[in-house]
């Protein structure tokens, strides 16, 4: 009689999953809950990282020949040349400069620590996204954020939103749920983020389910060039139909009158809703047009630009006060890592995050087309990368998270290598 064995989830920890490595992995983003203001917010993984570089070193298992490390510093040196040359040539505070060199010293840090301990390993990679998701989570202020739908709403929106979603996804997996099923399952509840005002977030959980529940591993080098080409079409296409599709989903009040005056507004001028009413968008690149080289300087400021950011805002039909949101803000506007880059330290700082986007687009299309295609947290990790280069500011914590992303986004590209495969083949 043949007994058949069903494998169960076994919430047991082997000793292996103990290593120095795959702890500092999970706990560097978990770290980032707790911060003090020092001239500038200093979190609690800057001391981590700094200390796990230190720790590497020590034990001789730091290395720069990792793919991509050696490009990726050398233009983040060049970055912070031109940082330098920047804040002198505006005559920056010296506040202003210290927070700027600072936060491209501990990206520099964060960047060298953390693709030495994945080193490619998209099991690694996967337990930082899952620290990630649990620090989103526990950000959360239960008593306050809980008891507010629209302070809710912000907390979603803004972390709390991908947090649930990556740990949903970590559970259905160990508890043995297959991958497209996992896919399809997240991509038939990624409307919950409509429901609740977050957007953007609805739009890269529903091309991260999509992509990986309808992947197509191409084995040919040349194939897989012309159908990345057609990928990036229908990506296009698909975007531009989901645009058509929300509009008139929002239109019928579905998602309630907030949501039905914010679209309105953003769209009164017939933009579109992914760039419709970015008013600090058109400013930052005013103000790279004005000095394109070397910027404005760290923290950048000049209330010229902080006016036409008001003006435009009031404009698109928000509400402006002009008593209190003049005198309070005197950064120049730019919700973009990419363009907020350019503003303040110019053509290096745009270099940097463009060289960072080639590699995002690339392992798009590995983890789609490659041979070990990409799990939806892989491909949520890649499509937030590419949203944050373009839509998001570059703030404290944004110096872990984001090469939490990149390692995914290399781990996947490394998966695919075709001289790696090879090599893998040759061993078996």
């Amino acid at each position: 009689m043949t007994v058949t064995h069903t494998s169960k989830p076994t919430w047991s920890i082997r000793k292996s999953d103990l290593s120095f490595e795959n702890i500092v992995l999970f706990l560097l983003p978990l770290s980032m809950i707790f911060s003090i203001n020092v001239m500038g917010q200093i979190l609690m993984s800057d001391f981590l990282v700094i200390y796990t570089f230190f720790a590497l070193t020590n034990r001789r298992k730091m290395s720069f020949k990792i793919p991509y490390l050696r490009a990726i510093l050398a233009l983040l040196a060049l970055w912070f040349a031109a940082a330098i040359l920047s804040d002198l040539m505006n005559g920056s505070s010296v506040k202003n400069l210290m927070r700027g060199w600072a936060k491209l010293v501990l990206f520099g840090f964060y960047i060298t620590v953390i693709l030495n301990l994945v080193r490619g390993s998209r099991k690694r990679a996967a337990l930082a996204m899952v620290g990630l998701g649990i620090s989103l989570i526990l950000k959360t202020d239960i008593s306050a954020d809980f008891g507010n739908e629209s302070a809710f709403r912000t907390t979603w929106k803004f972390g709390m939103g991908l947090g649930v979603v990556i740990v949903l996804h970590t559970a259905l997996k160990h508890f043995g749920m297959k991958p497209r099923a996992i896919s399809l399952l997240l991509l038939m509840l990624s409307p919950m983020h409509l429901f609740l005002g977050a957007r953007s977030q609805f739009l890269i959980l529903a091309l991260s389910s999509g992509i990986s529940m309808f992947r197509i591993p191409v084995k040919s080098a040349n194939s897989r060039l012309y159908l990345s080409l057609i990928f990036f079409l229908f990506l296009g296409a698909g975007i531009g139909a989901g645009q058509t599709i929300y509009d008139s989903i929002v239109k019928s009040g579905v998602f309630g009158q907030e949501a039905l005056e914010k679209h309105l507004s953003q769209t009164a001028n017939g933009e579109s809703v992914l760039f419709g009413a970015r008013a600090e968008s058109l400013v930052s690149t005013i103000a790279i047009a004005d000095k394109p080289l070397l910027g404005h300087g760290s923290w950048a400021e000049n209330r010229d630009y902080v006016l036409l950011y008001l003006k435009l805002k009031e404009q698109n039909g928000n509400e402006v006060r002009w008593d209190s949101d003049f005198a309070q803000q005197s950064l120049i506007p730019s919700h973009s890592m990419l363009l907020g880059a350019a503003v303040e330290h110019g053509a290096a700082g745009a270099i940097f995050w463009l060289y960072i986007l080639s590699i995002a687009l690339r392992a798009l299309v590995a983890g789609a087309l490659g041979r070990q295609s990409a799990s939806t947290i892989e491909m949520l990790a890649v499509l937030n990368l590419i949203w944050d280069i373009f839509f998001s500011p570059f703030g404290a914590t944004r110096r872990c998270y984001e090469v939490i992303f990149l390692a995914i986004s290399i781990a996947l590209i490394q998966a695919n290598d075709p001289l790696k495969i090879n090599q893998e083949r040759g061993q078996e």
